[in-house]
C-alpha cells in the first residue's frame, strides 16, 4: 500500500509455483520490463529520488496482467521473465466509472544473467552493495516491451490520438533496456541504457475532427522517443557510510523539436549516505544538477531520512 498516493493499492496478486524454478502470477504487481532501477523498491534505491531515466520512461512500476518468472542454474544463473499486461499502469480499473481502458495491451520481457553466481541474500533487489560481496558478482540484463495501441507518453495511460473518423487511433510503442550491475566488497557500479520508438503512426490526428494530422517530428510531443544513459557509482564502508555518484544523458529522437517530451540534457547527482540497521534506516545528503540543451538548468540539494518497516 502507498497511502501517499491517490491510488494507494500498489500491488494485489495471486501466484502459483509450478516447480522450484518457475512461478506464474496474476493481478497487479511491480513489472520487470522496465529499466533495472524501476524494478527495485523505492526504499532500496541508491538515491532517494529515482533517476531522470526512470522518471522519463516509466511513470509507475505496477501493471495488471499475467506474469511468468523462472530461474535456472546455480553457478551461472539465468532468469527469463515474460508478461502480458494492460499496459495502463495503476489506472487499469480507472479513476472512476467513466475512466476505463481504451484499447491495447503490452507484451513485456526481461532476461537477467548472473555469470558469477547470484548476489548474496538480502543484496539482490538493489543497485547498492549493502552486504559487501566477498567475490565479484555481475548481473547482465535486458528488457523489452511493446504496447499494441499505445495511449500515453510512455505506454501507461490514455490521452487522445484519433483517426479520420474521430475514433481513437493509437500507434504501437516499444521500449528497450540494457543494464549492467557490478558489486564487490562495498563497491557497486550500474550502467543503464534505454531506447524507445514507435511504429504504425500513419494517419493519426490530434483532434477528433481530424483537422490536425500528426506529422513525424510532432509524435515526440505525445510519446517519449529517443535514448538515454544512466551511470551510478557507489561505495559503502563497514560503518555504513556510503558515497554515491550519478551521471545521466538523454538524446531525443528529434532534438530540434523544443516541444519534445524527452529533452536533451546532462545530469549529475552526488550523495553521502548513512545506513543504519541494514537498510531499514537511511539518511542521505545529496545534490543534483541538470543542464538542458534548451538553456534551462535545475540545481537543488536535499537531506532526507528514509525508514523502512
Amino acid at each position: 500500500m502507498n497511502y501517499s498516493s491517490s491510488q494507494p493499492l500498489a500491488e494485489a496478486f495471486i501466484g502459483y509455483h509450478i516447480d522450484n524454478s518457475t512461478a506464474i502470477y496474476f493481478g497487479k504487481r511491480q513489472v520487470f520490463h522496465n529499466n533495472l532501477e524501476m524494478t527495485h523498491n523505492e526504499d532500496t534505491l541508491r538515491f532517494t529520488d529515482t533517476s531522470l531515466l526512470g522518471q522519463n520512461y516509466t511513470q509507475s512500476s505496477e501493471e495488471v496482467g499475467i506474469f511468468v518468472e523462472s530461474s535456472f542454474g546455480e553457478k551461472f544463473v539465468v532468469e527469463p521473465k515474460l508478461a502480458v499486461t494492460s499496459g495502463d499502469r495503476r489506472n487499469s480499473f480507472g479513476e472512476d466509472s467513466g475512466d476505463f481502458d481504451l484499447e491495447g495491451f503490452k507484451l513485456g520481457s526481461r532476461l537477467n544473467l548472473y555469470p558469477l553466481g547470484p548476489f548474496s541474500d538480502g543484496n539482490k533487489n538493489t543497485a547498492v552493495d549493502l552486504i559487501g560481496e566477498e567475490k565479484l558478482k555481475i548481473q547482465l540484463g535486458g528488457a523489452y516491451s511493446k504496447t499494441f495501441g499505445v495511449s500515453s507518453s510512455m505506454g501507461e495511460d490514455h490521452p487522445g490520438l484519433y483517426d479520420s473518423s474521430g475514433n481513437h487511433n493509437f500507434p504501437d510503442y516499444s521500449q528497450l533496456f540494457f543494464d549492467l550491475l557490478l558489486k564487490y566488497k562495498g563497491f557497486s557500479f550500474l550502467f543503464e541504457y534505454a531506447d524507445s520508438y514507435t511504429s504504425n503512426p500513419n494517419l493519426v490526428y490530434t483532434d477528433e475532427n481530424a483537422f490536425n494530422i500528426l506529422i513525424p517530428q510532432h509524435i515526440t510531443e505525445h510519446l517519449i522517443l529517443g535514448d538515454s544513459y544512466n551511470i551510478h557509482l557507489g561505495y559503502i564502508i563497514e560503518n555504513g557510510l556510503g558515497v554515491d555518484f550519478r551521471y545521466e544523458i538523454a538524446n531525443p529522437e528529434f532534438d530540434m523539436n523544443t516541444e519534445s517530451l524527452l529533452q536533451s540534457f546532462d545530469s549529475y547527482g552526488f550523495g553521502i549516505s548513512k545506513y543504519l540497521d541494514g537498510n531499514n534506516l537511511k539518511m542521505q545528503l545529496s545534490a543534483y544538477k541538470a543542464d538542458f540543451n534548451s538553456g534551462n538548468e535545475i540545481t537543488y540539494g536535499e537531506f532526507l531520512v528514509q525508514i523502512a518497516f
